[in-house]
């Protein structure tokens, strides 16, 4: 696999937003509201369980030759916990990449209000 590619957004495919729904005035990219959303046990076992079958699919998806691998990562707005969980996830999963890979991270709403 070349390429893997992280995207948060405000949709729905793996909801978020049941971790924290206060942070209205915030974003992810900050230390405090990446705290607030992952430091707890909600936070902790998406984490947990989510890295570890993006570490699977990824193996995967080497094995059978696939050059790219799209995980989406959404809340209701697309601005917190969404972009916290996809920070956490671009430094937990770059350690799973060979040199040659690529990790792409792009927080589509993140300026949305």
């Amino acid at each position: 696999m070349d390429i893997l590619r992280l995207t948060s957004f405000g949709m729905f495919v793996f909801s978020l937003t049941p971790i924290v729904d206060d942070l209205r005035e915030y974003t992810g990219l900050e230390k405090q509201i990446s705290a607030y959303a992952l430091d707890n046990a909600t936070g902790q076992e998406f984490i947990e369980h989510f890295s570890s079958l993006v570490s699977f699919t990824m193996s995967k998806h080497k094995a059978g030759g696939r050059e790219e691998l799209r995980c989406a990562i959404g809340c209701t707005g697309g601005r917190h916990r969404s972009v916290a969980v996809t920070e956490y996830l671009r430094n937990a999963l770059s350690e799973c990449l060979d040199s040659e890979d690529e990790l792409i991270v792009y927080h589509r709403d993140i300026e949305k209000r």
